[in-house]
C-alpha cells in the first residue's frame, strides 16, 4: 500500500486530504508544519509528499530543500500552485 505523508497548516485541508487518500488505499500519515513532516520524514519514508507551501515553522520548500540536503531523492518533485485571486467583474455596476 503506497504511503502519503500530508502537510498542511489546515486541519481542514489535512482531513479531507486524508478521507481521499484512504478510500483511494493509500496509508495516511498527516503533518500540520514543516516541522512536524521533517520530524516524519527523519524516521518514515513515504512514497510521496503532498505539501502546502505557506505553513507556520518551515515552508513546503524549506521542507523539499532539507530533504534534498539529506539526500532524499524522489523520482518526481510535481508542484502544485493554488491561489485564489478574486476575478473583477468586466462591467461597473451602477
Amino acid at each position: 500500500m503506497p504511503k502519503v505523508l500530508v502537510a498542511d497548516d489546515s486541519i481542514t485541508v489535512r482531513k479531507v486530504a486524508e478521507r481521499l487518500l484512504i478510500e483511494a488505499g493509500m496509508e495516511v500519515a498527516l503533518a500540520a508544519s514543516g516541522e512536524e513532516a521533517m520530524a516524519y520524514l527523519s524516521t518514515e519514508r513515504p512514497d510521496f509528499v503532498i505539501s502546502d507551501v505557506i505553513m507556520p515553522e518551515e515552508s513546503g520548500c524549506g521542507v523539499c530543500r532539507r530533504c534534498r540536503n539529506r539526500g532524499v531523492r524522489w523520482r518526481v518533485t510535481p508542484s502544485l500552485p493554488r491561489r485564489w485571486r478574486p476575478t473583477p467583474l468586466p462591467w461597473r455596476l451602477r
